[in-house]
């Protein structure tokens, strides 16, 4: 694990802890991104690049946020 993850992890916690893990996992595989990226993006994490771009705009139209 390296610094930054462990740092992310302490502000977002773990998608792990989440009710909604399995889904996290899911769409992370869709996307080819690891579930924690998901996890940070749909709990208010600024996405930075195209990829996060697009996972957000995936996760306004799956309903798991409900506003930007």
């Amino acid at each position: 694990m390296s610094i930054k993850s462990f740092f992310s992890k302490l502000r977002y916690g773990s998608y792990e802890n989440s009710r909604r893990a399995g889904v996290y996992e899911k769409i992370a595989y869709e996307h080819r991104l690891p579930p924690q990226q998901v996890y940070e993006i749909a709990h208010g994490k600024k996405p930075r690049t195209q990829e996060d771009l697009i996972l957000l705009d995936d996760l306004l139209s799956k309903g798991i946020i409900v506003n930007k």
